[in-house]
């Protein structure tokens, strides 16, 4: 909130002392803030980690890798757990996979790492931010501001981390 209020007296401020500097000193023609929109869906619940059979986990996270949804989908109905799958040589977790083939731009990254976070995968702001979900990421921050400012183990905010997005 004080980010947000300091980014629009910042804004307002530039904008009527440029108006100044014309001689219009009208208000009505100072350029007002838009509000941003809020989700309005809450945060999915987020499942409880708990063992997957070994094969599923390497099924599951194949076809994360190879962006195959359709087979994702049967996956995830013989067993939900397989949305906390880990990579067993890895350790990561098959929504930080998924959201990194966002990065990589990978056809259909973005449905399977949205997928797995609807479908309540333990999600860190930072991975949310990854696989572009933006509703996930609001949700978070209208619940807990100060992970605006949160750092991942490379350095970056969510912001950062949404930034780098292609």
């Amino acid at each position: 909130f004080k980010v947000q209020t300091a980014v629009r007296s910042a804004g307002l401020a530039t904008k009527q002392a440029t108006t100044a500097r014309i001689g219009f000193n009208d208000p009505a023609n100072v350029e007002q803030p838009k509000e941003l929109p809020v989700p309005e869906a809450p945060l999915p619940p987020v499942k409880a980690v708990k063992p997957v059979d070994p094969q599923l986990a390497l099924r599951t996270i194949a076809a994360i890798r190879q962006s195959d949804t359709a087979a994702l989908q049967p996956l995830v109905e013989t067993d939900e757990n397989v949305i906390n799958a880990k990579d067993p040589v890895s350790g990561r977790s098959a929504v930080e996979i998924a959201a990194e083939l966002v990065t990589w731009n990978r056809p259909d990254a973005t449905r399977i790492a949205h997928f797995l976070i609807q479908a309540g995968a333990v999600t860190d702001i930072h991975t949310a931010a990854r696989a572009g979900d933006a509703d996930y990421v609001a949700q978070l921050l209208l619940r807990d501001r100060t992970l605006i400012e949160s750092r991942d183990a490379r350095g970056l905010t969510p912001l950062q981390r949404a930034a780098l997005l292609p």
